[in-house]
């Protein structure tokens, strides 16, 4: 009896991922539809092409900034945290941080230098 139950359920969660995957698969193809419609129509015209990629560069400028901005933000949050630790909580965490992070900025700076 539970043997049974269980493999209905089974059933169900798959019959029920295959949909969501065709949804999906649905899905992206009438976005990418959307997107081609927009882009034949903006490619047709100069001043439309001209103004949709300053806008995109905007946008993209734009994010970059919002991440600046989130970075910094975390970084207050995270001094005003290590600031209200007790002493030894402090050098923990410290400690802590720079074994987790220190060998992944260590590359990145090796990377980019």
């Amino acid at each position: 009896m539970e043997g049974d139950k269980r493999n209905i359920i089974d059933d169900i969660k798959k019959v029920t991922i295959s949909e969501d995957l065709i949804y999906d698969a649905i899905r992206d193809i009438y976005k990418e539809e959307i997107k081609s419609i927009i882009m034949e129509k903006v490619n047709k015209d100069p001043r439309m092409k001209k103004e949709f990629r300053e806008s995109l560069e905007e946008f993209v400028r734009a994010k970059l900034m919002e991440g600046t901005a989130i970075a910094k933000m975390t970084k207050i949050l995270v001094e005003v945290a290590v600031v209200s630790l007790p002493q030894e909580m402090k050098e923990e965490l410290v400690n802590s941080i720079i074994k987790a992070v220190g060998p992944e900025i260590d590359e990145l700076l090796k990377k980019t230098l």
